[in-house]
Parts: C-alpha cells; structure tokens; sequence
C-alpha cells in the first residue's frame, strides 16, 4: 500500500546538546494512508534521509524512528536523533550545499518503509554551523559575527543587519529593544520594567522624562507626555491630560476636549467656533420652549401696542435687532423658541380676530331680519 504525507512543518528549532554545536532540529508531518485518509493514534516505523545537492542524490545521512501519531494524524521528529543507519549527523557541513529530507515511512509499524517523497530544507539550520567558521564566533554570551553585514531573507545585505520579513520578539518585562544616537535614546520598544510604554519616541537618555510619542500599557497611545492610563490617544502642552487645551479619544472611542476648539479660525471663543458654512442633515439643541403663551395667565400684547413698538423699534418684541445679530450672532436654541414663542401669539391674535368677525357676522344677521 502506498503512504501519502503531507508536510506542514520543517526546521521549527535547533536543540543545543551539552553546551557543543546543535545536535538536532525538530520535524513535523501528517501521516496519511493510500485513500488520503489522515492515520491517527497509530505507531509507524519512519526513515528519515539526508540527501545534498538535490532530491535526487544519494544520502549522506539516514536515521529511523519507531514513533505515533497523534489524534491529528501528525508525528513529532527530532532529526539527528533517530537509530543511525548511515553517516554521522554533527559532521555534516550544512553551509556547503542545499540540503532535502526524505521521507520514507511503515504504517504498520515496521521496516518496510516506502519513500513518499523529498522536500528541500529551504531555511538551513544556522545553529548547526555557526561554529564551522566564515566569521562567526561562539562565545559564553551568545553568537558574534565580525566580519561583515548579516542578512535574513536577503542574500544582499546593505547594513549590518538587514531582514527581508517579520519579526517576533517575546521577551520579559524588563526587555527592550533600544535605537540609539550619540549616546541618546531615540527609540524604546518595550520599555524597561513592565510599567514602561511598549513603544516610546524621545529624545533624552532617559526613558521617564516626557515623551514626544508613546504607546504605553496596556495600549494607550500618548503624543506629548509619558503619563496617561485612561485615553487611548492623548494630545495636550501639560503632563495633565485634564488640562485646558487637551485632546483624547478615551474608550469606548469617544473624542473628549478641555478647552475651546477653532475650524477655519485660530482664536476660537467657544467650545466649538467654526468660521465658514456647515452642512448636517439634524442638528438637536437642547434649549427652553414656548408653551407657556397658552396659559391662561399670559399677557399677550395689544395689536395696538405691538403696532407701536414696531414703529418705533422696527423689530418684534424679545426678537433680536439686525444689529444685534451682526455683533453677536444669534443663539440657535433661544431663537428657535423666540421664533415659536412670535407664531403662538400669533395664532392668539388670529383666533381672537376670528371670533371677532364670527360676532360682525353676527350682528349682521340680526339687523336684516
């Protein structure tokens, strides 16, 4: 019966033996049987082969393991630890050439094992010739390189670290990663002590002193200052982000301003000044309203009276004069009610001319008959 394997993980880490150059990478793949079914909680028998130049070269190393799957149909090698048939793994000059892993594998748990197929090592195991030489240096504290520029994911290098890719760095709290120029710290990421901002843009040398931008925890993003754990974005000229003249969007999102804000003005008077037009399909005020020109008890003006003081003022009473309005403008809420308040009594004024001509009417009746 022929096997199917489906790789999904090759080359997940280097195992360091006895403090000498790595012994072993790890190695992972699925198990499948001839239909394409995924074999789960089974022991097989695996021969791993080491081939280089190409897939199709003799090995140079092979090993076996007597392994299982898990309940995913999955197997969990060491290469480099296995029972050695041939070659011997810690001599093998892994700088020199690409390098394939072949799989052959027993379903049933023998030695009757069936290759599958060879798969090249595209990431070559650095840890396994970092001390063959071609300028790195193994020392107590970690691996050195001196004699050029280092590249990840480029084989062109233009500085001294280049990586074409993404980076994970998880370290403790009191790990950061730090930019520095002429002695000061220009850029901190991770701060430190578990306190500090996860990211922190400044230009002094010492990470507490105000920050230009920082990101602090547990993910509030501060420009100006280093302090702040309420607002996710804070903008102010203080270390109080309470202060007059302060912007943050606090959670959940909302935009909060101490002070007066101007658009298409720089000496804003309000909390809101805006010079120029403004477009809005609903504006809500909340303001008095002009209900009580219903009451019984309202002193709604003469006709005659209202005809003087129009004659004399040129506007309505308690409505604002066209001088008024150009010095100060008008308040919306005031003048929306002011406006009803001159419609009521209007209505009032209609309703009593209309009863007047119901009695005209009246009377007009009674002397034809």
């Amino acid at each position: 019966m022929k096997q199917l394997l489906l790789f999904f993980g090759l080359l997940i880490s280097a195992t360091i033996i006895n403090a000498q150059a790595p012994q072993a990478f790890n190695y992972q793949a699925v198990i499948r049987d001839a239909s394409g079914q995924i074999i789960t909680g089974q022991n097989v028998g695996v021969q791993i082969s080491l081939l280089q130049g190409s897939a199709s070269s003799e090995a140079i190393y092979t090993e076996t393991h007597a392994t299982a799957t898990n309940t995913f149909g999955q197997i969990n090698l060491a290469i480099g630890t296995g029972t050695v048939v041939t070659g011997q793994f810690d001599t093998i000059p892994w700088a020199a050439d690409n390098y394939f892993v072949q799989l052959a594998v027993d379903i049933t748990g023998g030695a009757n094992y069936e290759v599958v197929g060879a798969s090249q090592l595209l990431s070559v195991p650095y840890a396994l010739h970092a001390e063959e030489g071609s300028g790195w240096e193994k020392t107590e504290g970690g691996i050195s390189y001196l004699d050029g520029k280092v590249g990840i994911g480029t084989t062109t290098p233009s500085k001294k670290l280049e990586i074409n890719g993404s980076i994970n760095i998880n370290a403790p709290s009191d790990a950061y990663v730090g930019l520095f120029q002429n002695n000061n710290v220009n850029l901190t990421l991770g701060g430190t002590s578990g306190s500090q901002p996860r990211i922190y843009l400044y230009g002094s040398a010492s990470p507490t002193n105000p920050g230009k931008i920082s990101i602090l925890t547990p993910g509030n993003i501060t420009l100006g200052s280093n302090s702040g754990s309420e607002p996710r974005i804070y903008f102010y000229s203080s270390l109080s982000p309470t202060s007059p003249g302060s912007l943050y969007i606090a959670a959940p999102g909302n935009i909060i301003m101490n002070g007066f804000l101007g658009i298409g003005t720089t000496n804003p008077t309000y909390p809101l000044s805006v010079n120029g037009t403004i477009r809005s399909k609903k504006v809500i005020v909340n303001t008095g309203w002009s209900d009580f020109v219903f009451e019984d008890d309202y002193n709604l003006m003469p006709l005659h009276k209202l005809e003087k003081f129009i004659s004399k003022n040129k506007h309505l009473p308690e409505i604002p004069s066209a001088k008024e309005v150009e010095e100060n403008g008008i308040s919306l809420g005031d003048m929306d009610a002011s406006l009803l308040q001159k419609i009521e009594e209007l209505t009032l004024y209609v309703i009593e001319l209309q009863k007047q001509v119901d009695e005209l009417k009246h009377q007009q009746k009674e002397s034809q008959q």
